[in-house]
């Protein structure tokens, strides 16, 4: 398994988009309307220049879902913070 090293940038925006889009108050963790939330986070984000280093990825959409969720666990203290290299 590799393990990148996202950017402070990449950070900043996906946890932004997790406030503004309102996932933790308006959904639960493992639900249909979770994952909508989050697919919808990740159709802006995959489209943002600052991500063009996660389209060179296997799977671009799932990387960066996967990083939404590590974001959303942490802020709904559910699970570590997302490491820093």
């Amino acid at each position: 398994m590799l393990i990148s090293k996202w950017t402070e940038i990449e950070d900043m925006k996906t946890v932004w988009e997790i406030i503004n889009n309102d996932v933790i108050q308006t959904t639960r963790r493992r639900t249909s309307g979770r994952k909508q939330a989050i697919d919808k986070i990740v159709d802006k984000l995959i489209q943002d220049p600052d991500f063009s280093a996660r389209l060179q990825a296997k799977d671009p959409r799932n990387t960066i879902a996967q990083h939404v969720r590590v974001w959303i666990d942490y802020l709904e203290g559910k699970g570590p913070k997302p490491r820093k290299k």
